[in-house]
């Protein structure tokens, strides 16, 4: 096939699927925006990342890797990508978890980590047995037995909130022992301060050496704009909104504060009020309806007003 047609191939996928989006009615336009995942230049490189973990499972240390940001950053929509590229493979006998995802518990105590990443792994008697050396020798055997090739645990700042020196100590301690005995890799992500757990345990510290961190975009990173046009483009509207015309694209930064979270929120509730008024496309009253409804609480000086000036705010704000 010659260039030409393969370029004229790709076009008309690209009309189809627009197509599609286009006959779907409301509810659905509006969740599948909400569904709908821009993957960026930082996103593509934590992947990559973890994938490099993942792939040095059975090394005599195994690379094992802390993800940090601040909520709504992007952290566990990242975590998700990668889940979904190694899905469970369900055979007669068992399934296999290339992936065991698990959600660390609040409030923490060690016996109730290990009842938590049983249940995830899919143990049916999971709380028949409560001796935590019984529980840690049969997940050992489920993570073996369903070819666990890594761990991932979200939301690992809820260590640190249990606010007890022993019980940070524990649930470490318990982790460093699972490491080298299973050599299964483990991607912590949490808030920034969940760093605290590996300040208080250097021994499970020293085996998370890589560490890196999702923030908000940066006010002159270029690569915010060109989110915004994707998520343009992928938008069930015939006319495109020029999300990322200039001008316009200030505005939903300073709604957004650069926050990958709070920019889906408002684009979401856009759409859906966008629909609602019969809009052809998002224009700013419904940017600034929108903002009101979801992220008024966060500032209440909504960036989509008529009196709002924008130049000011951002030689203020970002030039100084």
């Amino acid at each position: 096939m010659n260039r030409d047609n393969v370029l004229k191939t790709s076009v008309n996928e690209d009309e189809i699927k627009k197509h599609r989006i286009l006959s779907l009615n409301n509810e659905e336009k509006v969740k599948y925006v909400d569904k709908l995942i821009i993957k960026y230049p930082k996103m593509n490189e934590i992947i990559s990342a973890i994938d490099e973990c993942k792939n040095k499972k059975n090394f005599y240390e195994p690379q094992c890797m802390f993800l940090s940001g601040e909520r709504r950053t992007g952290k566990s929509i990242t975590l998700q990508q990668v889940i979904k590229k190694y899905p469970d493979i369900i055979t007669d006998e068992l399934t296999i978890k290339p992936i065991l995802y698990c959600i660390v518990p609040s409030p923490l105590y060690t016996g109730g980590f290990v009842f938590q990443l049983l249940e995830a792994i899919g143990d049916p008697f999971t709380y028949k047995q409560s001796n935590i050396t019984k529980n840690t020798k049969k997940l050992r055997d489920f993570l073996e037995l369903c070819k666990v090739e890594m761990i991932i645990l979200d939301e690992f700042q809820h260590l640190i909130d249990s606010k007890r020196h022993k019980v940070i100590l524990e649930c470490s301690d318990w982790l460093k022992n699972l490491i080298n005995a299973t050599r299964i890799p483990v991607v912590f992500a949490g808030l920034p301060n969940s760093v605290q757990v590996f300040i208080e345990n250097p021994q499970l510290g020293d085996r998370v050496l890589n560490r890196r961190e999702i923030r908000a975009f940066d006010y002159n990173d270029k690569a915010y704009r060109i989110i915004l046009d994707q998520f343009d483009n992928a938008l069930p509207f015939e006319s495109k909104s020029s999300l990322a015309q200039s001008g316009l694209w200030e505005r939903i930064f300073i709604a957004t504060e650069g926050v990958m979270g709070y920019t889906k929120i408002l684009l979401t509730e856009s759409t859906s009020l966008a629909l609602k008024m019969n809009k052809p496309l998002i224009d700013e009253e419904v940017l600034f309806l929108a903002y009101n409804n979801k992220l008024f609480h966060h500032n209440p000086i909504n960036p989509f007003s008529p009196t709002f000036n924008t130049g000011k705010f951002i030689k203020n704000k970002y030039m100084k």
